[in-house]
């Protein structure tokens, strides 16, 4: 690997995290025993380094899912910003990291509070990311190369794949 490639890994690692941070609920999809994808929309709970935490409770069918298979995806979207991540999750149920991550707006699920003992985290270690953003700077650009398509009765190419705009990294 070339120290441009480096570099640009780099950047794409801390863009892709960026954005992750920009988020609070992710679509987390899991694979049930017959094989189609399951998505669900869950409150990221937690981002430390390479790991997503979700808090569900201990008898929900999702548990049931990630011990059959611990396999899982994560996409997130906003109107300019999209995020997929691939990674392997476990459900976590100690009491000390569900007290890290607890906060009372969570009570509405859970009103016995943090010590009840239904609570379990899920915890995604993320193993592969991909980003899009056409927001700010990106967007303009993204507009005046389709602009330009448009007068010339062509088709967008790859202007997704523009650095910063687009991106993917492994972890």
């Amino acid at each position: 690997m070339s120290p441009d490639d480096k570099d640009e890994l780099s950047e794409n690692t801390e863009k892709l995290w960026n954005m992750v941070d920009d988020f609070r609920v992710g679509m987390l999809v899991t694979r049930p025993h017959d094989g189609a994808p399951r998505p669900r929309p869950m409150t990221l709970a937690q981002r430390d380094d390479e790991t997503i935490t979700f808090v569900t409770a201990r008898d929900a069918t999702l548990v049931e899912e990630l011990e059959r298979d611990s396999g899982c995806a994560i996409s997130m979207q906003s109107d300019r910003k999209y995020v997929a991540l691939r990674g392997l999750a476990e459900v976590v149920d100690e009491q000390s990291a569900i007290d890290e991550v607890w906060s009372e707006t969570m009570r509405v699920w859970f009103p016995d509070g943090p010590s009840s003992g239904r609570i379990v985290l899920v915890r995604v270690g993320v193993l592969e990311g991909e980003f899009w953003d056409v927001s700010g700077v990106q967007l303009v650009r993204f507009l005046l190369k389709a602009a330009k398509a448009y007068a010339q009765g062509s088709k967008l190419g790859k202007e997704m794949n523009n650095p910063g705009m687009h991106g993917g990294v492994a972890l």
